[in-house]
């Protein structure tokens, strides 16, 4: 009886331990989070944007946080190697001002009211190449 157990339970063990072929990388590029005030307001996973950034024209845009996501969701450490770039469909209407540039927040300057789009690249530094690019998000200036 003993015989029959040990080896089934080094089985469960090794199984147990290892990871599912399945599951997403942990260190890839696949999503990112934009978030106002600790509040998501817009996210990418799988291709799929959720939300859409407003801001108020007049208005202060407030500070702007991008967290580029692993194919879990989860929110990925990235090194100082790493820049984010932001290109908005319509400059005439709004612009992304990073805080320093590549930096991963910034705020949103209008320019006028209307609906345009905007695109979030991962880049290593001194590569023109991105690592990883998001859809369009939505990007909406309200009059106030």
């Amino acid at each position: 009886m003993m015989s029959r157990v040990v080896p089934t339970l080094f089985a469960l063990t090794l199984l147990a331990g290892c990871e599912s072929g399945t599951e997403p990388p942990m260190n890839v590029p696949e999503g990112l989070a934009v978030t106002l005030n600790d509040v998501i307001v817009a996210r990418v996973l799988d291709g799929a944007v959720e939300g859409a950034i407003h801001v108020h024209f007049g208005e202060y845009s407030g500070l702007f946080l991008v967290d580029i996501l692993n194919g879990r969701g989860e929110p990925m450490a990235l090194d100082a190697d790493h820049r984010l770039e932001a290109t908005v469909g319509d400059l005439g209407l709004v612009t992304f001002l990073p805080t320093s540039p590549g930096a991963f927040q910034g705020e949103f300057e209008m320019f006028g009211e209307g609906e345009t789009t905007i695109t979030f690249r991962l880049v290593r530094q001194g590569s023109a190449q991105a690592e990883w690019t998001s859809p369009p998000l939505e990007l909406v200036v309200i009059a106030c």
